[in-house]
């Protein structure tokens, strides 16, 4: 199923009242600035149908004044009053356009079909041709605030990444809450073809990571003889550390504790080995893009990394 993320143009907001239609702009906000929906989510919301329908009868109207129209041309050589039944009908046909406008939340139409509806009633004699060219540039009023709206395609497969707050595993949400908004971003980056994105997104969340890793390792960090706090020291210098560290541990003698401290740690160093590979690739090579396949087993690396620290938060 093909998905559809939406975006809101910028006169539509919550605190907007150019929208009359029965869920307003706080509705249409609340529902899909942050949202993915299916086609027929934005065919039932945004009363597709019933625009369809608005438009159908005001171009059928049209086509039958413009041959009223070429045929009086043609008899007289000049344009004549709007006949009475056409008359009636214009009249019909912009009342229940109206009514109907008041169900429709997408654009703001009411006033296009007022702007009609007034040159109907202001005008002493309204010719054929003047009542043809209202409803034209009714039509492509509709079509002007219709291009307003903006959609991005979501590949059906991706739409599973975006906005998922537990896309690494509800885990890694609860033992690292300062990286939910990147977990978050990095998987909206990727469902919306934005790959590059994700990869820095994710490398943020790899970082908090890392860093919790290097604190619970007790790692000690120096920079030009001082003791560096974690916090500040790069990603290169925080793997060093803990790969030092798991060096050390190799080096206790031997019994059940450093074997299963061994058997933790060599998956950390598989680990450390791409995240560095990440982090040295993407600070190397800022020119170059990547690839949504790249993106993807960055995500899904990254996730296995957080994911194993937050199964193994009791580290040591």
């Amino acid at each position: 199923m093909v998905k559809i993320y939406l975006t809101i143009p910028t006169q539509f907001d919550n605190n907007s009242s150019s929208v009359t239609g029965r869920g307003g702009a706080g509705f249409l906000s609340r529902s899909f600035s942050s949202a993915i929906v299916d086609l027929l989510g934005i065919m039932e919301t945004y009363n597709v149908n019933r625009l369809a329908t608005i438009l159908r009868q005001f171009q059928t109207l049209e086509t039958a004044m413009a041959m009223t129209a070429m045929a009086s041309i043609s008899r007289r050589g000049f344009d004549v009053p709007l006949p009475g039944e056409l008359f009636e009908r214009f009249r019909l046909e912009c009342e229940d356009a109206l009514h109907q406008c008041a169900e429709i939340s997408t654009i703001n139409c009411q006033p296009l079909i007022e702007s009609m509806a007034d040159q109907m009633r202001n005008s002493g004699s309204l010719t054929t041709g003047m009542a043809q060219m209202a409803i034209r540039q009714f039509i492509t009023g509709i079509h002007t605030e219709l291009a307003k709206w903006e959609f991005v395609r979501v590949a059906p497969r991706m739409g599973q990444y975006f906005e998922q707050d537990t896309l690494f595993g509800k885990e890694v949400y609860e033992y690292f809450p300062r990286s939910r908004q990147d977990v978050r971003d990095a998987g909206s980056c990727l469902a919306v073809a934005l790959p590059t994105a994700s990869v820095f997104h994710c490398m943020r969340v790899a970082e908090y990571g890392l860093r919790t890793l290097a604190r619970k390792l007790k790692i000690v960090l120096t920079h030009k003889g001082s003791v560096q706090p974690i916090e500040y020291a790069d990603w290169d210098k925080v793997i060093t550390g803990i790969k030092n560290e798991i060096t050390r541990v190799r080096t206790l003698p031997h019994g059940p504790k450093r074997q299963s401290q061994l058997e933790a740690y060599s998956d950390v160093a598989d680990h450390c080995l791409f995240m560095k590979d990440i982090w040295r690739n993407t600070a190397s090579h800022t020119r170059s893009r990547c690839s949504d396949t790249e993106a993807l087993a960055a995500l899904e690396r990254v996730r296995d990394f957080m994911g194993f620290l937050a199964k193994h938060r009791k580290f040591r």
